[in-house]
């Protein structure tokens, strides 16, 4: 096995420090979790049958933590019996780009939560009207699953009466180009009754600036609707709230 001045710097050490250099010299320093399967891409790679080599996997740095790396090899000479002769490849290290990719999974993963956990409904449709996501509270709120919003229309799920204003509020979205507010609107649940919900809403735009949808979050306001009594006992001197 033969490396550069460079593989030796990407785990922290000189070139002198490795020698004598051989295949061990890298593979003692594979992840535990990622050993077995780059050994086995290797195989097949050496084997008969594979020609191109090509993965991902961490090597420990001399200083303890673990340094990505991008494999990249070919075979280009073999023994008679067809096994790998020789073959040539490059090490990049791209642990600043698998770290950047695992922070992102893990806030994608973090907002996901929060998006899920949320009470009010979480909500993208585009210009024409059909959801392209919804929240889950969707289903907690009003009984329809997630799967049978998506892809739809939301016109079937809104109040007749209060179908004109919701289109409306949408259209004043994408004319002023900035956040808006509906205050009343209802939304049928499962089981056929009307909830009472209210709204705001952003624009979405494209790389050309044009508006292609709108994200935004609803909030059940059904008991606030419900009628409200004011009881007075002159009496007992008591004042009472009844809903």
């Amino acid at each position: 096995m033969v490396i550069d001045d460079r593989w030796a710097e990407i785990i922290g050490y000189r070139l002198e420090d490795l020698e004598p250099v051989d295949l061990s010299t890298w593979s003692s320093r594979l992840h535990p979790e990622d050993r077995q399967r780059v050994l086995d891409a290797l195989e097949v790679a050496c084997g008969s049958t594979g020609e191109h080599y090509r993965t991902q996997y961490r090597l420990r740095h001399k200083e303890g933590h673990w340094v990505w790396i991008l494999d990249q090899g070919k075979v280009v000479s073999r023994t008679e019996d067809g096994r790998a002769h020789l073959m040539y490849g490059t090490h990049l290290d791209i642990s600043e780009q698998k770290n950047m990719e695992l922070r992102l999974r893990e806030t994608g993963e973090e907002l996901k939560t929060l998006v899920d956990s949320s009470y009010g409904i979480i909500y993208r449709v585009t210009t024409e009207g059909l959801f392209t996501f919804v929240s889950r509270a969707w289903n907690r709120l009003l009984g329809h699953s997630v799967e049978e919003a998506l892809g739809r229309s939301f016109h079937p799920f809104v109040h007749p009466e209060d179908l004109p204003q919701l289109t409306g509020f949408f259209e004043r979205i994408a004319v002023t180009r900035r956040r808006e507010e509906l205050e009343e609107y209802r939304l049928r649940h499962r089981d056929g009754s009307w909830h009472w919900f209210t709204t705001n809403a952003v624009p979405i735009w494209n790389e050309r600036g044009e508006v292609t949808g709108f994200a935004g979050t609803a909030r059940d306001i059904t008991e606030l609707k419900k009628p409200t009594w004011i009881c007075w006992s002159k009496k007992r001197n008591w004042t009472g709230i009844l809903r």
